[in-house]
């Protein structure tokens, strides 16, 4: 298997491809290179969702899944497992690309370019810990980064147009305001009951599954959405000086998840239609995949590493938009001091708000002094206690898989073509 090295021509020192400038620049004289152009004309492979891979496992006599590569430059030997398809020499420091794992049926269809420099993600880290309440104070100072590494990730990426349609059972309430025979002020709660049709079409453009098994699929879908349509045709210049790897679940394994977003995401656009109801219930649903294909894709990231308190933490930067994403380890002491401090002082305050109200009053014989405003201090002042910290701790946990795919819906795709709403009847409650 052979290892291409990009080489300057004017020095013969190694290429690498450059996010700010766009272009493959020598790391010793600094001279820039556009990006050449593919060996032939070619156009990405579009395939329905049935299409399988070609089987692409190695076999146990394989030295166990390891390879050898030399490097071009000094002669050295590279050491990778089979999943990986750019490093660097661990020797002259050199990058080089292994070929031979993008061609044939491996190659992939598209990559979306790095953006994003190695500095703008150590930069954007840093302002990660910034204005984190609950963030341990040493971790900004004892925390120490392991390392940084430009990754391209490869991804499936998924279309469809779909048509969809369901029922729902939905209540609207209308309240009145009433008197009864003795005068007394009532409220008239009609209750209507309708039963509702919806259908509508839509379309997906390249919802993206993690098709590296060594990729956390959660930190893949926060760090999106990539804007595939600055993507380019796939081209080892944009390798050189990243790291890359190819697909080791393929993309019969990652339909389920491509599905299972697109439809979560059609239900809701289809609920979304039914906001005039007061209450929804869905009784059936209907989603047909009208078209379906999927592209094989390089996405950009960087993946940063840190250390705390002997705790490892995985950071990631989308390598194209900046979007920064990791979770940060919570001070239970801060926690809980902040929550009992905003505590006793919302009681404090309400304590003798209540005070001077039940003061004011004259305590009859029969019920004595009201004790509900001491129950709305105790409740008041713990929500103002426990939605700030909790809202505090959310914002240290910025990773999550995404239930929709709400940025991969076409823009004006979504099209109601039929909606009817069905009366059925009436109920009343005077209260």
């Amino acid at each position: 298997m052979s290892v291409e090295q990009q080489k300057c021509p004017n020095c013969a020192g190694g290429l690498a491809f450059d996010p700010t400038q766009q272009k493959l620049v020598c790391a010793h004289c600094d001279a820039a290179f556009a990006i050449p152009a593919p060996g032939g004309p070619s156009a990405p492979n579009v395939e329905v969702l049935t299409w399988e891979l070609p089987k692409t496992g190695w076999a146990p006599e394989e030295a166990a899944g390891m390879l050898v590569y030399a490097c071009a430059s000094c002669g050295g030997q590279i050491v990778g497992n089979q999943t990986s398809g750019a490093t660097s020499c661990p020797y002259c420091g050199n990058p080089v690309v292994v070929a031979g794992q993008f061609a044939g049926g491996l190659r992939p269809d598209l990559v979306v370019p790095f953006q994003q420099t190695k500095q703008a993600a150590i930069d954007t880290l840093q302002r990660h810990y910034q204005r984190k309440k609950l963030l341990p104070k040493s971790f900004k100072t004892a925390n120490y980064l392991n390392e940084v590494k430009g990754m391209y990730v490869p991804t499936w990426l998924f279309d469809f147009d779909v048509a969809a349609s369901a029922d729902y059972s939905a209540q609207r309430e209308i309240r009145t305001s009433i008197k009864d025979v003795a005068g007394q002020a009532k409220t008239n709660v009609e209750t209507q009951h309708y039963r509702l049709e919806r259908a509508a079409t839509v379309t997906f453009d390249a919802i993206p599954v993690d098709g590296s098994s060594r990729m956390p699929d959660d930190i893949m879908e926060s760090v999106a959405p990539f804007d595939v349509t600055k993507s380019t045709q796939f081209n080892t210049s944009y390798l050189t000086g990243f790291l890359a790897d190819r697909y080791d679940v393929d993309a019969e394994a990652s339909k389920p998840r491509a599905v299972q977003r697109m439809t979560t995401t059609t239900e809701s656009l289809l609920l979304g239609t039914t906001s005039s109801y007061s209450s929804v219930r869905a009784e059936s649903k209907n989603i047909q995949i009208r078209r379906a294909r999927v592209l094989y894709s390089l996405l950009p990231v960087w993946i940063l590493s840190t250390t705390w308190n002997k705790q490892r933490y995985t950071f990631a930067m989308n390598g194209q938009t900046g979007k920064f994403v990791g979770n940060l380890p919570t001070d239970r002491g801060l926690f809980w001091k902040w929550f009992f401090g905003l505590f006793f002082v919302t009681a404090l305050i309400g304590c003798g708000a209540s005070l001077a109200y039940v003061s004011s009053l004259t305590p009859t014989a029969e019920q004595g002094l009201p004790i509900w405003p001491w129950i709305v201090t105790a409740i008041l002042a713990l929500l103002v206690a426990l939605i700030p910290t909790l809202v505090w701790q959310g914002q240290l946990k910025t990773v999550h898989l995404q239930a929709e795919a709400k940025d991969n819906v076409r823009k004006g795709s979504f099209q109601v073509t039929h909606t009817r709403d069905h009366y059925l009847r009436s109920t009343n409650k005077i209260t």
